[in-house]
């Protein structure tokens, strides 16, 4: 396993320790090319963005979805199951960003 922790330009996130025992964890501030992070990828956990949804939908990647919750919580229908056309799971709890946040919403 390895983690590809893509944030905005305007977050920094510090990726865990070198332990040995940790797989390989990246922190990419941004991605130009996604179709290449979409393909080595065989699971995500993200917010649901409309184009997040749609694209993920498009490549058929199942995914743990994380809204934001502002702006009246468009996020969250993105996001309602059998919308997506993907494996997906709705996530109501906000998680942090960094990896111990990660790690909460991707084991149950």
């Amino acid at each position: 396993m390895q983690v590809l922790h893509i944030t905005e330009p305007q977050h920094v996130v510090e990726g865990p320790g070198p332990d040995p025992a940790d797989p390989p964890y990246v922190v990419m501030p941004y991605v130009d090319e996604m179709q290449y992070a979409y393909a080595a990828a065989d699971f995500v956990i993200c917010r649901s963005r409309a184009m997040t949804c749609a694209e993920l939908a498009a490549v058929g990647l199942p995914a743990v979805y994380v809204p934001l919750p502002l702006r009246g919580g468009e996020q969250r229908l993105n996001a309602e199951p059998g919308d997506t056309g993907t494996p997906a799971r709705l996530e109501a709890r906000p998680a942090s960003t960094g990896p111990a946040g990660l790690s909460q919403v991707a084991v149950p």
